[in-house]
């Protein structure tokens, strides 16, 4: 055997657990998001399944005098705009998408609220996007055409931060954010003062 043949053995030897080591570093973050998403896991002898895990721990902490006290209302409880902002802003420090997404939502909110004071939908307003609503409001001269485009604009930027996130990469700060829930406030108090001569 010479050394170029050893060198072909010594390679086609370690290609499998080389490519299989290079995978797993790949993909180590995707497979750990799935694994976080499983409620039940089965492999051979191993089976983990969260409902009746849970019913155990519930059994044990009984055993202990711990009684699990369910919440009394598991109703959504419907939220004012200014509410949603408020939250939004308390919560932006550590989760500054989310905040992005929950002021984003209060001006969506607001938007269905003015289309429906001021009654121009031929559609119900809720099943209507925002970005109807925006254009229904714009169609009537209730909003002007900057309002409008600055409306559209948010709606790209919270697009942006959400998708971003999905993906694995975000880069929003906690200024940015709370920057975001300012103008959203601004947004929705403008939206507020809209009503029917």
């Amino acid at each position: 055997m010479d050394w170029l043949q050893f060198l072909a053995s010594l390679v086609s030897s370690l290609a499998w657990p080389i490519a299989v080591v290079v995978l797993v570093i790949l993909l180590r973050v995707p497979i750990t998001r799935v694994l976080l998403t499983l409620t039940r896991l089965k492999y051979k002898e191993l089976e983990l399944d969260f409902g009746r895990e849970l019913k155990q721990l519930e059994q044990e902490a009984r055993a202990i005098d711990i009684v699990p006290q369910k919440p009394k209302s598991i109703a959504p409880i419907k939220k004012d705009s200014l509410q949603l902002l408020e939250e939004a802003t308390r919560f932006a420090q550590d989760f500054p998408e989310s905040a992005v997404a929950v002021g984003w939502q209060a001006v969506e909110d607001e938007l269905m609220s003015a289309v429906m004071r001021l009654a121009i939908s031929p559609d119900y307003p809720p099943y209507n996007s925002a970005l109807k609503n925006a254009q229904l409001l714009k169609e009537q001269d209730a909003v002007d055409e900057r309002t409008f485009a600055i409306l559209s604009r948010m709606r790209i930027l919270r697009d942006m931060v959400v998708h971003r996130v999905r993906g694995g990469t975000s880069t929003t700060t906690t200024e940015e954010a709370i920057e975001f829930l300012a103008l959203a406030r601004g947004m929705v108090e403008k939206l507020r003062t809209l009503s029917r001569e």
